[in-house]
């Protein structure tokens, strides 16, 4: 039974670990970004370092996930169930990691569009063009 499912655990596993260094990379572009925005409008009291921790966590996690996902699945072995619980528990990890780092992220975006309106320095001006055409209800 073990051998006739084998491929088919590696894949969902090794998607598992890419699907999370993914999420981790669209986090950490988003991270810069807004690294990029504190450091050129320096608004008070937004510190991205609050997200170091977070940052970290949701790395080695990540890392943690993609070692184990790269191995292969030993049906020989005395207990291959023990290999998918470590898995597991490591893609459970990995995704509390993350959503903490993605919650950090968060709270820096709201507390930055709290402050948006206070702020006119940081003001965003619409600057779709405007074609004068108007909606009337019938």
């Amino acid at each position: 039974v073990c051998e006739n499912r084998q491929n088919a655990i590696e894949n969902k596993v090794r998607a598992m670990g890419g699907a999370a260094r993914a999420n981790m990379l669209r986090l950490d572009t988003a991270r810069e970004k807004l690294d990029a925005y504190i450091s050129r409008n320096q608004p008070a009291g937004v510190n991205i370092a609050t997200t170091d921790t977070a940052q970290t966590a949701a790395e080695t996690a990540v890392a943690s996930l993609e070692a184990v996902s790269g191995e292969s699945m030993d049906c020989q072995a005395n207990d291959p169930a023990k290999w998918i619980y470590e898995v597991r528990v490591k893609a459970e990890t990995a995704r509390e990691a993350l959503k903490k780092y993605s919650s950090e992220l968060k709270a820096i975006v709201t507390t930055l569009k709290e402050q948006a309106p206070a702020d006119n320095n940081n003001a965003v001006e619409d600057t779709r063009p405007t074609t004068g055409a108007t909606v009337e209800n019938n």
